[in-house]
Protein backbone atom coordinates (compact mmCIF):
# COMPACT_ATOMS: atom_id res chain seq x y z
CA UNK A 1 0.00 0.00 0.00
CA UNK A 2 2.70 2.39 0.81
CA UNK A 3 4.28 1.69 -2.68
CA UNK A 4 1.03 2.23 -4.56
CA UNK A 5 0.98 5.87 -2.97
CA UNK A 6 4.69 6.71 -2.81
CA UNK A 7 4.10 6.00 -6.86
CA UNK A 8 1.05 8.12 -6.82
CA UNK A 9 3.17 10.83 -5.59
CA UNK A 10 6.13 10.55 -7.95
CA UNK A 11 3.63 10.36 -10.87
CA UNK A 12 1.80 13.42 -9.82
CA UNK A 13 4.71 15.01 -8.98
CA UNK A 14 6.19 14.10 -12.93
CA UNK A 15 3.46 15.27 -14.56
CA UNK A 16 3.03 18.40 -13.13
CA UNK A 17 7.00 19.52 -14.01
CA UNK A 18 5.73 18.17 -17.60
CA UNK A 19 2.81 20.37 -17.72
CA UNK A 20 3.70 23.61 -15.29
CA UNK A 21 1.35 26.46 -15.07
CA UNK A 22 0.93 28.72 -18.36
CA UNK A 23 2.57 25.87 -20.34
CA UNK A 24 3.14 26.41 -23.99
CA UNK A 25 -0.21 23.81 -25.10
CA UNK A 26 -2.20 26.06 -22.37
CA UNK A 27 -1.42 29.54 -23.80
CA UNK A 28 -1.93 28.07 -27.45
CA UNK A 29 -5.77 26.89 -26.39
CA UNK A 30 -6.03 29.91 -24.83
CA UNK A 31 -4.39 32.10 -27.75
CA UNK A 32 -6.85 30.27 -30.48
CA UNK A 33 -10.05 30.61 -28.53
CA UNK A 34 -9.19 34.27 -28.46
CA UNK A 35 -8.72 34.32 -31.89
CA UNK A 36 -11.80 31.97 -32.80
CA UNK A 37 -14.12 34.59 -30.62
CA UNK A 38 -12.62 37.72 -32.39
CA UNK A 39 -12.76 36.69 -35.80
CA UNK A 40 -16.47 35.64 -34.96
CA UNK A 41 -17.14 38.88 -33.41
CA UNK A 42 -15.56 40.76 -36.20
CA UNK A 43 -17.60 38.76 -38.77
CA UNK A 44 -20.62 39.90 -36.49
CA UNK A 45 -20.13 43.38 -36.36
CA UNK A 46 -19.47 43.51 -40.07
CA UNK A 47 -23.04 42.22 -40.95
CA UNK A 48 -24.96 42.92 -44.28
CA UNK A 49 -22.34 40.77 -46.04
CA UNK A 50 -25.28 38.97 -48.35
CA UNK A 51 -26.69 42.16 -49.45
CA UNK A 52 -23.53 43.66 -50.59
CA UNK A 53 -22.69 40.58 -52.48
CA UNK A 54 -26.39 40.80 -54.09
CA UNK A 55 -25.45 44.15 -55.71
CA UNK A 56 -22.20 43.07 -57.22
CA UNK A 57 -23.76 39.82 -58.57
CA UNK A 58 -24.72 39.52 -62.25
CA UNK A 59 -28.56 39.81 -63.59
CA UNK A 60 -30.13 36.11 -63.96
CA UNK A 61 -30.22 35.28 -67.79
CA UNK A 62 -33.28 35.46 -69.85
CA UNK A 63 -35.53 32.81 -69.45
CA UNK A 64 -35.26 30.35 -72.00
CA UNK A 65 -37.80 28.79 -74.05
CA UNK A 66 -38.88 25.33 -72.41
CA UNK A 67 -39.74 21.80 -73.26
CA UNK A 68 -42.68 20.99 -74.69
CA UNK A 69 -44.22 17.59 -72.58
CA UNK A 70 -45.92 16.78 -75.28
CA UNK A 71 -43.14 16.64 -78.55
CA UNK A 72 -41.28 13.21 -78.99
CA UNK A 73 -37.17 13.33 -79.04
CA UNK A 74 -37.85 13.20 -82.74
CA UNK A 75 -40.46 15.83 -83.09
CA UNK A 76 -38.32 17.95 -81.23
CA UNK A 77 -35.18 17.50 -83.03
CA UNK A 78 -36.51 17.96 -86.24
CA UNK A 79 -38.34 21.18 -84.81
CA UNK A 80 -34.98 22.49 -83.74
CA UNK A 81 -33.63 21.44 -87.13
CA UNK A 82 -35.95 23.69 -88.72
CA UNK A 83 -35.09 26.84 -86.52
CA UNK A 84 -31.58 26.49 -87.82
CA UNK A 85 -32.01 26.28 -90.73
CA UNK A 86 -34.45 29.24 -91.00
CA UNK A 87 -31.61 31.52 -88.65
CA UNK A 88 -29.27 30.25 -91.56
CA UNK A 89 -31.54 31.67 -94.36
CA UNK A 90 -31.84 34.63 -92.25
CA UNK A 91 -27.85 35.18 -91.66
CA UNK A 92 -26.91 34.48 -95.47
CA UNK A 93 -29.92 37.06 -96.65
CA UNK A 94 -28.16 39.94 -94.59
CA UNK A 95 -25.25 38.88 -95.43
CA UNK A 96 -26.19 39.42 -99.10
CA UNK A 97 -28.04 42.52 -98.28
CA UNK A 98 -24.53 43.92 -96.76
CA UNK A 99 -22.85 43.00 -100.32
CA UNK A 100 -20.78 40.02 -98.86
CA UNK A 101 -19.95 36.55 -100.78
CA UNK A 102 -21.92 33.85 -99.73
CA UNK A 103 -20.99 30.54 -100.77
CA UNK A 104 -24.20 29.10 -102.53
CA UNK A 105 -23.43 25.05 -101.42
CA UNK A 106 -27.16 24.53 -99.60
Amino acid sequence: MATSAAFGTRAAARNASMLPAGSSGERRRREFLSMVVGVGMSAGARGGGEAEAAGRRPPPPPPKEKKDPSLSPLQAKVLASIKRKEAMKEAVAQLRQQGKPVDGSN
